[in-house]
């Protein structure tokens, strides 16, 4: 009787490590399959509740996925929540002004998201979370262009730019390219969106 006791104990669910409930999530979110990817991240919120570090991305990802599901509204009651000043915890401060800086320029709140994002890029600078960075600035210039303000969306894009370039990130720098080639697009600069969509193309002819 024993041996059969220990062997079904063993056939037992157990919860996976973190690491694999997030990479499974991502894993989901990216393959499109959005209710199996909350799922997934419920889990681990429910695992970690007594782990900030992994509670709290586990939250922000939920948002990120909320946001790819149900839209920016739904994002941004989630992303209501600070993430605690820790500092284990910093770039992902940065990483949620980002996200509610995306939700709201999606609403079509500029002002906010320019707020929400010059916010994130003090934050990303702060904690030397050069990625991030330049995700806030490319976003920025999302926020500027369509905003109206030109000179500002150039100089966001540059500074994306240079932090791409300095951390040798040629995906993120290529990216930067294709935010830039749209936003002249969108102010019917087509000769200039064309310069930088060419940019860009050796590297989608990879993917």
């Amino acid at each position: 009787l024993l041996p059969v006791v220990l062997l079904l104990a063993g056939c037992r669910t157990s919860t996976p490590p973190p690491e694999t409930l997030y990479q499974n999530a991502q894993t989901l979110r990216r393959g499109g399959h959005l209710d199996a990817a909350l799922a997934e991240t419920d889990r681990g919120l429910q695992a970690t509740g007594a782990q900030p570090s992994w509670y709290w991305r586990f939250y922000v990802l939920k948002a990120e996925i909320v946001l790819d599901k149900e839209g920016p509204a739904a994002s941004l009651k989630l992303l209501e929540h600070d993430v605690p000043e820790l500092p284990q915890l910093a770039e992902l401060r940065a990483t949620r002004r980002l996200d509610q800086g995306w939700a709201e320029f999606l609403l079509t709140n500029y002002a906010e998201a320019r707020r929400d994002l010059e916010d994130a890029a003090k934050l990303a600078r702060a904690a030397k979370a050069d990625a991030v960075l330049a995700r806030v600035e490319y976003t920025l210039v999302q926020v500027l262009a369509r905003a109206g303000d030109a000179a500002a969306a150039e100089s966001a894009f540059r500074e994306g730019n240079r932090v791409s370039a300095a951390r040798g990130d040629q995906v993120l720098q290529n990216y930067g390219f294709g935010v830039r080639g749209f936003a002249l697009m969108n102010a019917s600069q087509f000769e200039e969106a064309l310069y930088w969509f060419e940019r860009e193309l050796p590297w989608l002819e990879q993917k």
